[in-house]
């Protein structure tokens, strides 16, 4: 019928609970061996629980060698007060429910399997592995903190408000991130996303928030879909042979290298603060609004299509492998070197005190305009350049079928 917990309870052979297990406050409940709390089993600890690491000593001298705290939860567990530690092995069952509402931590040696819910209103601290399994769900109301490895084959929601999901190591994505809260990639962590990651603004006064300290690499068939903060900040590093999709705020405050594709649609802003490079088989679709700021660079090596506004405030360096292809605005505010190709369909300017190279080739569309207002140098054959690319049999070519209009300068 019930077990309670009022002071000290050791387990070292086998419990099975088909009903009921409580623990008060002040209670302390350590388990050596086996727990299996059935699918009509309730267990909601108040006292602190211990579920022990292999082989574990113990003050009554009994030989553990071999033996492993195991919990097998097929009912509803929650812990709701105090701390669970776990330094062994967890398996939440497909019929299993575990509420955190105060305190778990998963110990350097703890293994938590999960096979269906898990949802955390209070705090976790992963020090060990945390594998959710094949569409099966972790639900994150508050702190989570992950210092060693969360392999997640199912999905991760952070709710908003108080979700809050830091990563001090490594998380290996196989399904979905719904974040909703706060995603942080914190200096020496690692987010591997095979599948997606959603960074999802719920309303105007909501917003969601992903953060790069460290790395993140976004996969090969894998896709980012942010409509909220996405920020790759100061020494962080993504890698993006996949998908980033932004509909709202991407902010580059370090390295990019993609050889995937970033989609910029009509609602978002990039703005590229440091370096972006867009590498072989990369492709860069403009539709909202980017700008390269006065302290940045973006080296193009592939595909760049602005359909909206591109505003450089820093250098673009388009490389011989490099395509940009203008349908819209395109404003060069400080520094433009063109190594590869360059085609106009709309309306291309450069201001006051900027630097417009052509080493290779432009075309001007018709009914299309390319406007200087400062220095503009269509260089000559096998020109030589700071990049020492080679441009053997190159010449500085323009192709106008528009309209060419210099104002200023040279």
């Amino acid at each position: 019928d019930k077990i309670h917990i009022k002071k000290l309870t050791r387990n070292y052979g086998t419990i099975t609970n088909h009903k009921t297990i409580l623990s008060d406050a002040n209670s302390s409940f350590e388990n050596f061996n086996s727990i299996n709390n059935n699918t009509n089993g309730t267990m909601t600890l108040s006292g602190s629980f211990i579920n022990k690491i292999e082989n574990s000593s113990n003050s009554d001298s009994i030989v553990l060698t071999g033996i492993t705290g195991t919990l097998t939860n097929h009912g509803t567990y929650t812990q709701a007060l105090n701390k669970f530690t776990n330094d062994g092995l967890v398996t939440n069952q497909t019929t299993g429910t575990i509420i955190n509402s105060d305190s778990v931590i998963n110990s350097s040696s703890g293994i938590i399997q999960n096979h269906n819910l898990i949802t955390n209103d209070s705090t976790i601290t992963n020090n060990g592995d945390i594998i959710n399994n094949t569409s099966k769900t972790i639900t994150n109301n508050n702190i989570f903190i992950n210092n060693k490895l969360i392999t997640n084959n199912g999905t991760i929601t952070i709710s908003h408000t108080n979700g809050n999901l830091t990563n001090n190591l490594t998380i290996n994505n196989n399904l979905t991130i719904q974040n909703y809260g706060t995603l942080t990639i914190a200096s020496a962590g690692t987010i591997t996303n095979a599948s997606t990651i959603n960074n999802t603004k719920t309303s105007e006064l909501i917003n969601a928030t992903f953060d790069v300290i460290g790395v993140l690499n976004n996969n090969n068939g894998a896709t980012i879909l942010n409509t909220g903060n996405m920020t790759n900040k100061t020494n962080g590093l993504i890698t993006n042979p996949g998908i980033i999709d932004n509909r709202l705020s991407f902010v580059n405050n370090a390295i990019i290298n993609t050889t995937g594709s970033i989609l910029n649609k009509t609602t978002g802003t990039v703005t590229n603060n440091l370096t972006i490079n867009n590498n072989t088989n990369g492709a860069i679709d403009n539709d909202g609004s980017m700008t390269i700021s006065q302290t940045a660079t973006l080296n193009n090596y592939a595909t760049l299509i602005n359909d909206s506004l591109l505003i450089d405030l820093g250098v673009i360096k388009n490389f011989k492998t490099g395509t940009v292809t203008n349908n819209n605005e395109f404003q060069v505010k400080n520094q433009m070197k063109n190594y590869g190709s360059i085609t106009n369909n709309k309306t291309v300017k450069s201001y006051d005190n900027t630097i417009f190279e052509n080493y290779n080739l432009i075309t001007n569309s018709t009914s299309s305009m390319i406007e200087t207002n400062y220095n503009f140098i269509n260089k000559k054959l096998n020109a030589t350049n700071t990049e020492s690319i080679d441009l053997a049999g190159i010449t500085g070519t323009i192709n106008n079928s528009g309209t060419l209009l210099h104002n200023n300068n040279k």
